[in-house]
């Protein structure tokens, strides 16, 4: 059984910077909204928002 291989360098960054956005917009667009719903500074607004008993602060 033979691997797959990509035909370019090219190929790669431009695989690589798909991934990179397609994960980073999401997660940067879910930072901004605790920051704005907490207004607090980022290590706190997990702990301000967060439900009792839930586990977030750990993320800040």
């Amino acid at each position: 059984m033979q691997r797959e291989k990509l035909q370019s360098r090219l190929g790669f960054i431009m695989l690589s910077a798909a991934s990179a956005i397609g994960i980073g917009v999401p997660l940067l667009t879910m930072e901004f909204s605790v920051g704005r719903g907490s207004q607090r500074s980022p290590m706190e607004s997990f702990r301000t928002l967060e439900a009792p008993g839930s586990k977030w602060h750990l993320h800040g």
